[in-house]
């Protein structure tokens, strides 16, 4: 370690950004300890010497006086040092003077080195204040040497003015050498500010585009809601001619393959400006395990693959940490797994070793047999918008962030992601999570599928949406999902019309659109909330928002449920399941407090 590091901690010049203060503290250090020790030695040999002239045993003493330069740096003030140790170097070489009757003692060949370091602490400034002092002093030192019996030899000789030029000389290379000090100072300060000014540009632009993507993520929601909510709705509907099935079944294979290329860019987006946060929660790693290989086996038999859930590795079921990010990495490496495996089989294998601080290191591993990536293209997977083969692009299509997102999803967790292939054997992806011991998980509810809708009671709607085409889409999907209810639905194309029609009917439902024009959905719902008090309304907030970011937008409690855009019919029923069971509830506990 470099002896100045535990100097400057002694000192206080902790943060080593302020290189002016960590100079000065550093001079003062070095004059007070090379003085004190030159002093005491010089002296010190002088006597023993036999050579000791008057003064000599005063400078000796003087030696303890240099050390009191240490009382500043112990109050971490150099300038204290600083002025004591040139009070009482000059009152050394004065001494000195004076015991050579008028001649310079030896000890000056260390003046040049003193008025350097003098120059150095306190700059240009000490020429024009210290040399009339120090002119002064010396002419009455020399008037009181004359006073000795003895003749003084006055420093006029060739020596003397050797040690004046070498002062001189010191003194312009110190000033050359401030000059450029300066000048790097003002570039770097210079550099400084257009450094910060170029980071604060790089944020800005960072959030524009974020809020662009955002912007640009509802915008595509919106006609996705169209294609995909009706798509989903003929196809359940049914009565199609084969080939009308068939492309039909392309326009929803379609229109999911530019939902989920949409959602990859905004998860890149939300990554780079730090918008992504790991939760911290309870979960079983092997149902998790279980029900992300079970969601691909069909389309992993589609394709004649198999595929293996290996849990034998796995001690600890029971973790702490973020599932659903962990589902997200798994997926994407399941899915290239099954896109890039022409035959054979695709293994989820897990494994586990513990760690000292009481953590389990948790691999899980999805190896396939597919033709394998060569190595040095091996690297280049995790880069956003890069895949091993331009041509994987048009043959396949996906954007080129599933593997960059999923690693920086596990270091963001406090893992890794790492890869390993070879051509024409196939590949294993690992990602590696340090991760704690969780408590034991509740058993699973039923699946809200299990359950069914109760259609014998009528049912009135009221659907709030700026958007026209979201309103069809919705009665579609109503229709369908509570086909054979007396159904009403009311259409609203403003929060301040919802709020105009909730106060003259009774609606049993609300689907309120959250991003709208003047007055959006938040609003809407609060004031409804608190002009209904005496007949609450179950309000479902429809928003193109993530999960993730509208649990975070929303105001707690305000809203009973919530139906994402795109709309599907399983994501209606769901919520509508939730609804069934809340007004079942209210009804049980009106009647037991009756």
């Amino acid at each position: 370690m470099n002896i100045w590091t535990s100097i400057d901690r002694m000192l206080g010049c902790v943060d080593s950004r302020d290189l002016q203060a960590t100079l000065r503290a550093r001079l003062a250090f070095a004059f007070s300890a090379m003085l004190g020790i030159m002093t005491a030695v010089n002296s010190s040999l002088l006597t023993l010497a036999g050579d000791a002239r008057p003064g000599m045993i005063a400078l000796g003493f003087s030696a303890c006086f240099v050390s009191f330069g240490a009382v500043g740096i112990l109050l971490r003030r150099p300038a204290i040092t600083m002025y004591l140790v040139a009070i009482f170097a000059f009152l050394i070489y004065g001494l000195g003077v004076v015991g050579n009757r008028g001649a310079i003692p030896p000890s000056a060949a260390y003046l040049p080195c003193v008025l350097l370091g003098f120059y150095q602490f306190w700059g240009p400034r000490i020429l024009w204040v210290a040399l009339p002092a120090v002119t002064a002093f010396f002419a009455a030192v020399f008037m009181y040497a004359s006073g000795y019996d003895q003749p003084v030899a006055y420093p006029f000789n060739a020596l003397g003015f050797a040690f004046g030029f070498a002062c001189i000389w010191l003194i312009c290379l110190a000033a050359v050498f401030g000059s450029v000090q300066q000048m790097a100072k003002s570039q770097l300060q210079s550099a400084n500010v257009e450094l910060s000014n170029a980071l604060n540009d790089s944020r800005a632009a960072q959030r524009a585009k974020s809020e662009f993507l955002a912007n640009v993520g509802h915008e595509v929601r919106t006609p996705l809601n169209g294609v995909l909510g009706m798509a989903d709705v003929m196809h359940r509907v049914g009565g199609l001619a084969p080939d009308q099935a068939e492309r039909l079944d392309l326009i929803r294979e379609s229109g999911t393959t530019l939902l989920e290329l949409l959602n990859e860019i905004l998860d890149q987006s939300k990554i780079e400006t730090g918008q992504v946060i790991a939760e911290e929660v309870d979960f079983d790693l092997s149902k998790l395990a279980e029900k992300t290989a079970a969601s691909w086996r069909t389309e992993a038999e589609k394709q004649s693959l198999d595929l293996v859930l290996d849990l034998s590795g796995l001690q600890q079921a029971e973790l702490r940490g973020d599932p659903l990010r962990l589902r997200q990495i798994l997926n994407n490496l399941i899915s290239n797994a099954v896109k890039f495996t022409a035959r054979g089989c695709i293994t989820l294998a897990v494994n586990q070793t513990a760690l000292d601080d009481g953590r389990w290191m948790t691999r899980l591993e999805v190896s396939d047999t597919g033709a394998g990536i060569p190595s040095d293209r091996l690297d280049t997977v995790f880069e956003p918008f890069h895949q091993a083969d331009a041509s994987i692009t048009r043959r396949y299509g996906g954007t080129g962030l599933g593997l960059s997102i999923s690693r920086q999803l596990a270091e963001l967790m406090g893992g890794d992601l790492q890869a390993r292939s070879t051509v024409g054997e196939g590949s294993a992806f690992t990602v590696s999570l340090p991760l704690a011991e969780g408590s034991p998980i509740p058993a699973d509810t039923p699946e809200k599928d299990d359950r069914a809708l109760d259609l014998s009671a009528p049912v009135r709607i009221l659907s709030v949406d700026d958007v026209p085409t979201n309103h069809v889409v919705l009665r579609a999907l109503l229709e369908q999902v509570l086909a054979g209810a007396e159904l009403t639905i009311d259409c609203a194309s403003s929060g301040g019309e919802a709020i105009a029609m909730a106060k003259a009917a009774v609606y049993d439902l609300i689907f309120m659109d959250i991003q709208m024009p003047d007055m959006d959905g938040i609003t809407a719902t609060q004031q409804i909330r608190n002009t209904s008090a005496d007949r609450p309304v179950w309000v479902i907030s429809v928003s193109a928002i993530e999960a993730s970011e509208s649990a975070r937008l929303l105001p707690l409690g305000l809203f009973d449920g919530k139906l994402s855009k795109p709309a599907s019919l399983l994501s209606l029923q769901s919520a509508l399941l939730d609804w069934q069971s809340g007004r079942d509830q209210t009804a049980i506990k009106a009647i037991q407090s009756a």
